[in-house]
């Protein structure tokens, strides 16, 4: 996080979520491939830099490494690629927990 922080200003990040347990991932909606179950994920939000798109969009613009990138409802979601993997670079939108993933970040 320490790249992404310094990318917002070195402003404070709130962690709504990072490591689950499978039980937790599951009591929460996750899904079974979810990264959050590796410790390679984080949901957050940084309002004193601005809302969760212009955090999606600024580390979109970046050259931050992440595997996956999701605008989700609320909060920002960034995964990493398990080790010895290439990221994706994948980049989505979740508008919200009952439609499906848009490509992109759709601010």
């Amino acid at each position: 996080m320490g790249t992404i922080r310094t990318l917002l200003g070195d402003k404070p990040i709130v962690v709504h979520s990072g490591y689950r347990s499978i039980e937790v991932n599951q009591a929460v909606g996750g899904v079974d491939t979810s990264a959050h179950c590796h410790g390679l994920a984080c949901d957050f939000v940084c309002h004193e830099f601005g809302t969760p798109a212009d955090v999606a969009l600024a580390i979109l613009e970046s050259q931050i490494e992440y595997d996956q990138l999701i605008l989700e409802y609320g909060w920002v979601h960034i995964g990493l690629a398990p080790h010895g993997l290439l990221p994706r670079r994948e980049a989505l939108t979740k508008r919200s927990r009952w439609v499906a993933y848009e490509v992109g970040i759709k601010a």
